[in-house]
């Protein structure tokens, strides 16, 4: 994926992959398996293709007709992600009105796909008016929704939107709504343990939990810096609750056999480290809240190195030597 290498002949040995402990083997979508084949003959480089599937027996039909008759239209996903994509044109300026919006709505695969297959979208009528109220209405709700949470404002006329500080934070560092708006709520004297909770809340850093992972979980959670709950009977049952204790784990350096488990938690450090910058950044340019971009720029260095703090280093096993210890 990403990589341009055109080929004349691919051989796709086997559509199967491994998802995991939890799922098993799983058979390959067919828009990787089409991405896959699309390296075939590619125009500039090629006159034709030519693509190979090796399959079992009772998934030959299915490749056979996955690019024929029987092929699926591909359809928009723009709408689940449209405040997010819409706060982006804000703030770089291009949507300045709800004019602009409708405008930029129909430049979009979206639009096409509307008019091609409207009872996909829930669209009663057909009409080109019928067709330019629902675009009207669908960017007028997603704008109400981003000044509801003081991310653009809309002055007294209704027509001209502006973006806030909070919608150049999201859009550059990429942040969900529901995201943002939970980093907006944050309290001034928010400390480690509430922006923690915070990021475990954030649909990017949320995987589902296995039931294989139960107890490595369940076990690391009686190890980290900061518990869930005390009680000794917890058990842990959330995603949120997952990503909290990963988290922990990374900064701790607590070792997880199970090697999905250890992907994921690369993955929500990784994704933390964006986010943290996002709080910091909202922090300092808009709640101007100073000790919470403190403790957001503290985690993030926590999560670099695998340290709570300076006096966790090895080092600090050497007698009479520490974070103080000046180098001569």
């Amino acid at each position: 994926m990403g990589v341009n290498l055109p080929a004349h002949l691919v051989v796709i040995k086997g559509t199967t992959m491994w998802r995991g402990a939890g799922a098993g083997y799983a058979a390959i979508d067919s828009g990787t398996l089409l991405q896959m084949m699309g390296r075939a003959g590619r125009p500039g480089f090629d006159t034709s293709g030519t693509a190979v599937i090796m399959t079992d027996v009772s998934r030959k039909t299915f490749y056979e007709n996955m690019d024929g008759p029987g092929a699926k239209f591909l359809e928009s996903q723009l709408l689940a992600r449209l405040v997010e994509k819409m706060n982006v044109e804000i703030s770089q300026g291009v949507i300045q009105n709800s004019n602009q919006c409708v405008r930029w709505l129909k430049s979009t695969f979206f639009f096409s796909r509307v008019r091609k297959n409207p009872q996909k979208y829930a669209i009663k009528g057909t009409t080109e008016h019928e067709l330019e109220e629902y675009l009207l209405e669908t960017c007028k709700k997603a704008l109400a929704d981003l000044e509801e949470a003081k991310i653009i404002d809309i002055r007294e006329d209704r027509s001209t939107v502006l973006p806030n500080v909070a919608s150049h934070v999201m859009s550059y560092h990429l942040v969900d709504f529901a995201s943002m708006k939970l980093f907006m709520s944050l309290p001034h004297d928010s400390g480690p343990v509430q922006i923690l909770q915070v990021l475990a809340q954030c649909g990017e850093l949320q995987h589902p939990i296995r039931r294989s992972e139960k107890n490595a979980l369940n076990a690391v959670h009686k190890v980290v810096k900061y518990k869930l709950d005390q009680d000794i009977k917890f058990r842990v049952q959330t995603p949120s609750q997952k990503a909290f204790i990963l988290l922990q784990a990374s900064i701790g350096q607590h070792y997880l056999e199970d090697f999905s488990l250890r992907q994921e938690m690369t993955q929500i450090v990784d994704i933390s480290q964006r986010l943290l910058k996002a709080i910091e950044d909202y922090s300092v340019r808009g709640s101007l809240h100073g000790a919470v971009a403190l403790e957001s720029l503290l985690l993030r260095r926590s999560l670099a190195t695998s340290l709570w703090g300076p006096s966790d280093g090895v080092l600090n096993q050497v007698s009479r030597l520490n974070n103080l210890t000046e180098l001569s």
